[in-house]
């Protein structure tokens, strides 16, 4: 079986499809052929947006690519090797279909499939706020996979690592209901973000891409130049201290934030986020 994460959201959970019979033989015969892109899952340029196709195998498929000496979970992203060919990812983008999934979201992606430069692989200002770690080592959330690719940005934002993808009311009993930035505000309320300081709180943002996603980011360790940064961490990529344009960020409100236009505000951590935030 052949299962594909079209790899875009940040907040929520990327859409996933398994492809048909006949889809599986023509995928799979493009990749033996050497026709695929192919880079670890790892490798990614942790941008807001698009970050390419995530490939799962298993069964049948999962065992010829191994005799093949192929790797049987890959990440599919012109740029990411030294390959340049967007035909797999056009290919892949239109298996989609059946998933009925917002056409926004698909335009998206079809905007970014573009061959983009060669990366390496990952090794990986208010007084109120609590400054818990580094803006520069990541290593509590990139390290291990399964920390890398089980917490998404409000786990992040929250410094909770849960491992379940947490999402804003989930752990409050009340998820919110849709993508707004009254939604979102809302249900972070539920689960003990405040709207002002109450001491020792984190200093987090968000934003909404407007009907699609949401994005958090958390204030973290000042540089030894006193200089604040915001740091994110975009769906199951690794966190990261840059945005889309590769800038360190002093401020998420004018920062590049890709399609993530719509500005939610700032707000205060739970010291009890813990317990909350699921």
């Amino acid at each position: 079986m052949i299962e594909i994460e079209l790899d875009i959201f940040s907040g929520r959970p990327n859409p996933r499809w398994t492809l048909s019979p006949a889809e599986q033989r023509e995928f799979l015969e493009r990749v033996i052929n050497g026709g695929v892109p192919m880079a670890p899952v790892s490798v990614s340029d942790g941008k807001l947006g698009y970050r390419g196709f995530v490939v799962h195998t298993t069964g049948t498929v999962a065992h010829t690519l191994k005799e093949k000496k192929l790797p049987t979970y890959f990440r599919v992203r012109e740029g990411m090797t030294t390959k340049v060919d967007i035909s797999s990812e056009q290919w892949l983008l239109a298996s989609v279909e059946q998933l009925g999934l917002q056409e926004v979201v698909v335009e998206a992606a079809a905007e970014e499939i573009v061959a983009q430069p060669l990366v390496e692989e990952a090794t990986a200002l208010a007084t109120c706020s609590y400054h818990v770690t580094s803006s520069t080592n990541f290593d509590f959330w990139n390290k291990e996979s399964r920390h890398r690719l089980n917490n998404n940005c409000y786990n992040y934002c929250s410094n909770w690592r849960t491992n379940t993808f947490a999402q804003p009311g989930r752990g409050t009993g009340k998820i919110f209901t849709s993508l707004t930035v009254a939604a979102i505000k809302d249900a972070a309320l539920r689960d003990g973000y405040k709207t002002t300081c109450s001491g020792g709180n984190l200093r987090v943002a968000f934003a909404i891409w407007p009907g699609v996603d949401y994005h958090w980011w958390r204030k973290t360790k000042s540089t030894s130049s006193g200089t604040a940064r915001y740091c994110h961490k975009p769906g199951s990529t690794n966190a990261r201290n840059k945005d889309n344009s590769g800038n360190y960020i002093t401020s998420p409100y004018s920062c590049d934030r890709g399609k993530y236009t719509t500005w939610g505000g700032y707000l205060y951590g739970p010291g009890s986020s813990r317990q909350t935030v699921n």
